[in-house]
């Protein structure tokens, strides 16, 4: 029951697998190693089998590992700025904390509404107040009587991507950046396959295990040179005066 193609890896979703020119289902008749290329059908069949695929030299989950892998060696200086948000943002009468969006790296301005109303005027909030990155919330040094509405700008963290096909929210240069080092991930992983398969030299382009691993380390030092380069300006931070016993002091 178990079968080779002749090559792989294949790419999802573009095999369709028939026995006697009838289509059949994947996991309910056969199973398939996208990975590997292996076929186990679940019944024996003495009939004609037929495999039509796409083979690729890197499946799409493995290049959606290697892009993660680029945007999380960008490292925590990589920020996206939100101005104003309001979304998710409100002061709960008698708390003196405040919850904020996911993935939030720094507070830089908070504003509160004048007539309790989403849409209405802000002007900066006059209440002593700091942001506790451990908790990710903003803490107020008093209790306030009512709720309100706030508009806050802030950073927050790139959220990584889920699939190849979502775009990355980040500026061009740290795109570029995140490409250097999926092109080494891309790189010594074929290094890799070809050393473990016993192969001299890649069909295409007759490159060998060497060739390849130094082409990842020059992928690698582009990738550092750009790092070193490109250094992210932090906007305007509000530095909110902070002295819990003097209580509710114009920031």
């Amino acid at each position: 029951t178990v079968y080779a193609s002749k090559y792989a890896p294949i790419k999802e979703n573009s095999a369709e697998l028939s026995i006697n020119s009838v289509i059949k289902t994947e996991v309910t008749d056969y199973t398939l190693d996208y990975d590997t290329g292996d076929i186990e059908l679940v019944s024996a069949t003495s009939s004609a089998i037929s495999l039509i695929y796409q083979a690729v030299k890197f499946r799409d989950a493995e290049w959606l590992q290697a892009i993660i892998e680029g945007h999380r060696a960008l490292g925590d200086g990589i920020f996206k700025s939100v101005i104003m948000d309001t979304s998710s943002m409100i002061i709960s009468g008698g708390r003196q904390t405040i919850p904020c969006p996911t993935n939030t790296i720094k507070i830089l301005k908070i504003f509160e509404s004048t007539d309790l109303t989403v849409n209405g005027i802000y002007q900066p909030m006059r209440t002593n107040w700091k942001y506790d990155q451990r908790s990710n919330k903003i803490i107020t040094s008093q209790k306030p009587t009512r709720n309100n509405y706030i508009a806050v700008s802030y950073l927050k963290k790139p959220v990584a991507p889920s699939s190849v096909s979502m775009a990355l929210d980040l500026e061009s240069d740290w795109i570029n950046m995140i490409g250097h080092k999926a092109g080494a991930f891309y790189l010594r992983s074929q290094a890799n396959k070809i050393a473990q398969q016993g192969n001299a030299t890649v069909e295409e382009g007759h490159l060998n295990v060497q060739a390849l691993r130094v082409m990842a380390n020059d992928e690698d030092a582009q990738f550092e040179i750009l790092r070193k380069r490109i250094k992210p300006l932090l906007p305007n931070l509000d530095i909110p005066y902070w002295d819990s016993a003097k209580g509710d002091v114009p920031a």
